[in-house]
């Protein structure tokens, strides 16, 4: 099953560790893909040839524990929804129209 999609974001409620937070990147930051491998961002926005001039855009989500998305690219293993979600968490992209 896919947790996100263009507009929604589906999170194991249970597994969210305090508030979420969003932010644009930091230096240092690592993050825990689905496959359970922790590795700097940085390193995973070049193997997977994200453009230099997209990586400072991407919206991130946080919770205490850590970085639990990176908008349109990965959710976090820790924060995946699977067969025994009990409580789902739904985060909707919000658009704002332009004049």
């Amino acid at each position: 099953t896919k947790d996100f999609d263009e507009d929604n974001l589906a999170l194991e409620g249970d597994k969210v560790q305090g508030q979420i937070k969003f932010r644009k990147r930091l230096p240092g930051d690592v993050f825990e893909t689905r496959g359970g491998r922790t590795k700097k961002l940085k390193e995973i926005l070049i193997d997977e040839k994200i453009p230099k001039y997209k990586r400072d855009s991407l919206v991130i989500a946080c919770d205490e524990a850590g970085i639990i998305y990176v908008q349109d690219l990965w959710l976090s293993k820790r924060v995946a929804t699977d067969d025994h979600t009990k409580n789902t968490i739904y985060l909707r992209r919000y658009y704002e129209q332009g004049d």
